[in-house]
């Protein structure tokens, strides 16, 4: 497989996208990004670009459907194998990247989907707990794709 890379959509991140980026190139080097600056109204694009971050800007909100495909264009046209979604805001765990791209990586998948819903090993709870508006239509859609593909997803809103 070839390179890998993260599309970090951000919009308005000006508190955690710095954070999330010099994670990043610290701990996970072999790992390349692109930033997708959703039109961001805040100090977004002053911290990617003196920061000297990879980083596309949109000169409007696009939303997320159109940030990730400006990534993904981004990604196809550098000749990228595998591109991971991966949120500006800090609530993705950049070590479950190798986890999550295993099974595209060994030829069992074309795409995999992280859930921020599942345990950590040893723990007891649930993991990431969202609004219970958004957990009960989490359970809808999961409800749908089930009845649907007969495959369970466990967090279909993950964006990882």
């Amino acid at each position: 497989m070839n390179q890998v890379i993260l599309i970090i959509p951000a919009f308005n991140e000006e508190k955690n996208i710095k954070t999330v980026v010099d994670n990043l190139i610290r701990n996970y080097p072999d790992l390349d990004y692109v930033v997708v600056n959703d039109g961001s109204t805040d100090s977004t694009e002053r911290i990617l670009r003196d920061g000297g971050y990879n980083h596309i800007t949109l000169p409007v909100n696009l939303g997320l459907a159109g940030c990730f495909q400006t990534g993904m264009k981004y990604a196809w046209e550098k000749g990228y194998s595998c591109a991971v979604q991966f949120d500006g805001d800090g609530q993705h765990r950049a070590d479950c990247i190798r986890e999550l791209i295993a099974p595209i990586v060994r030829g069992e998948a074309a795409m995999t989907v992280g859930s921020r819903f599942l345990p950590e090993a040893g723990e007891q709870d649930r993991g990431f707990q969202s609004s219970a508006a958004r957990r009960m239509g989490i359970r809808w859609i999961s409800g749908l794709i089930r009845l649907t593909t007969g495959r369970t997803l466990n967090d279909v809103h993950s964006g990882f």
